[in-house]
């Protein structure tokens, strides 16, 4: 199949391309302006995501950014990050085209070159990249070849994926030797009035979500009305209070059950939910599993890998 999207003239919410397979996927969506993310705001997969036409407003780390067509955006594995519409874009679509690597890949492929760090550079330096021209063809050139391959899965086609992400990202450190991140250049995040207001809200959320708060609360602390609370949280950050509130609560409690043996009624405890039910009913929203089940699969991934060791 002919991959076109460099090209793409299709309006509306259409899906353009999806592929996946051993750990690679790729996904070439056309969207209206207006859509927001409801789903996948963390995962274990490392994302490369190009965007082709169109203004998204990037949420990480407790901060928000504004990504143009042609910017290149890296997602770090297990990062809270959030990409939702600009109040007020007078876009109606935008495009984009996401590239995501499983965390074993990546692990496998650091312990192989050891010198590349590819988890360790994701983790630094996740974040918002303004590509020169020359930069901007070698990553549609990436992401091309990745998909000519996913297409044909001929022999050797994952090794052939292997060898086009290890150049891609070869090249890219290479012609970002003073690199622009989101942590070392923060000049780019969008700040005054209600964005100042919700950092302060967010890393307040952050630092606190084991306990018990709510939309109330969070006003009351910090004097602003619960509206406008909720207006400026969800324009910023793409969330509302309580889905942030939950997705961190999740993200701890799926970090527990990777590496403690606590019951998941004391997991539920330590991470704020009111019962061992709501824990499960929320945790399965994000993980599309019970944390019973997550653990299990746990399992069975570390069988497996001593298997072929």
């Amino acid at each position: 199949m002919k991959t076109t999207w460099l090209h793409s003239m299709v309006q509306g919410d259409a899906t353009q391309y999806y592929r996946k397979r051993n750990g690679i996927m790729v996904e070439h969506m056309v969207r209206p302006a207006n859509f927001d993310m409801r789903y996948n705001h963390f995962h274990q997969e490392y994302e490369i995501y190009l965007l082709l036409r169109g203004r998204r407003q990037m949420f990480f780390e407790n901060r928000a950014y504004e990504a143009q067509a042609g910017n290149l955006i890296l997602v770090d594995s297990g990062q809270i990050h959030m990409s939702h519409s600009i109040v007020g874009d007078p876009e109606t679509e935008y495009e984009r085209v996401i590239l995501y690597v499983d965390r074993d890949i990546v692990e496998k492929v650091d312990k192989m070159f050891p010198e590349l760090k590819i988890g360790a550079f994701f983790h630094k330096h996740y974040g918002i990249y303004e590509l020169t021209p020359k930069q901007t063809a070698n990553t549609r050139r990436l992401f091309l070849q990745i998909m000519e391959e996913l297409d044909k899965a001929e022999p050797m086609s994952q090794t052939a994926i292997l060898s086009e992400l290890i150049l891609g990202f070869i090249y890219f450190r290479r012609s970002n030797q003073q690199v622009a991140c989101l942590n070392d250049v923060q000049e780019g995040k969008a700040s005054g009035g209600k964005f100042d207001t919700v950092y302060q809200i967010s890393d307040y959320i952050s630092d606190h979500f084991q306990e018990t708060l709510s939309l109330d609360s969070l006003a009351e602390q910090f004097y602003i009305s619960k509206y406008y609370l909720s207006r400026s949280f969800h324009e910023v950050t793409g969330f509302g209070i309580n889905e942030y509130i939950n997705i961190l609560r999740v993200k701890k409690a799926q970090s527990l059950l990777e590496t403690t043996t606590l019951s998941v009624s004391e997991i539920a405890s330590r991470t704020g939910f009111e019962s061992i039910t709501y824990l499960g009913r929320v945790f399965k929203k994000y993980q599309h599993v019970t944390p019973a089940q997550y653990r299990k699969s746990l399992t069975s991934t570390a069988e497996k890998k001593n298997t072929n060791t």
